[in-house]
């Protein structure tokens, strides 16, 4: 095998495992997947293990079906992000990591103010970052976690009052609790690891996620959305911010 060969296999391995990954997230069965695409099961499986190249016709077709822009298939395929085995510990949600390079994105264009406020703070929480946020209209969307000292576990210093699965009490109620306190405790307990995760880290973390939640009113709500987080420090604290970007959701009672 020359090496022209070996790297054209070692991508369509990696264009395998984003496929699959993608479709995690998008929630959608592979039998769904493969009508869509109008080929069988197997074909699709063999697209998905790297065994059969999936040619560029395809690709724009996937994507359409998944939702998704097209270039969510080709980001850095030399380092792109670990597999996502690691983030479907529930058939309820499934977390895709992507690379920060992301966020230079039209896709992310939200989160350019968030990002923009980050770099200019160089990371420092001050008193007037939360008013900056208000005026770019991004408050709705945002939760800010402080960790406590001398603990392992962060709690909430503004919850977001925008999400569908809380009520705008809620969200204030939420205020000096953690995320394992939601009403849905089992999705509150998983999101709190990928945010404790976030407060120790140097700069944005981006991920997709596909979501069911439980609300309060017995209802559940079914989301798709980009999460992208950021952390900050002040007088000796450590905070992680993130910002959730809607992408499809709907309610079923």
């Amino acid at each position: 095998m020359t090496p022209r060969d070996a790297e054209a296999r070692r991508t369509d391995r990696l264009i395998g495992r984003r496929l699959r990954d993608e479709r995690l997230v998008a929630g959608m069965a592979s039998s769904e997947f493969a009508e869509r695409l109008g080929i069988d099961a197997e074909t699709l499986r063999r697209h998905e293990a790297g065994e059969l190249r999936l040619e560029p016709p395809s690709l724009v077709q996937a994507a359409s079906v998944l939702g998704i822009p097209l270039s969510f298939f080709c980001y850095g395929l030399g380092d792109g992000p670990a597999p996502s085995d690691e983030g479907g510990a529930s058939p309820r949600w499934h977390s895709l990591p992507r690379p920060p390079a992301v966020l230079q994105w039209p896709e992310f264009a939200r989160a350019a103010s968030l990002i923009e406020v980050w770099r200019d703070a160089r990371g420092v929480l001050t008193d007037d970052v939360l008013p900056e946020l208000a005026v770019a209209h991004l408050l709705g969307r945002c939760f800010l976690l402080r960790r406590l000292p001398r603990a392992s576990r962060s709690v909430f210093e503004f919850c977001a009052p925008g999400v569908r699965f809380l009520t705008p009490c809620e969200s204030l109620v939420m205020v000096g609790r953690d995320f394992s306190e939601l009403p849905d405790r089992d999705y509150g307990t998983w999101v709190a690891e990928a945010y404790e995760a976030a407060v120790d880290g140097e700069g944005p973390s981006v991920q997709s996620i596909r979501a069911e939640v439980r609300t309060s009113g017995a209802a559940i709500v079914r989301a798709r959305y980009d999460r992208v987080q950021l952390p900050w420090r002040a007088r000796g604290d450590r905070f992680v911010m993130g910002l959730s970007i809607a992408r499809e959701t709907s309610i079923v009672r």
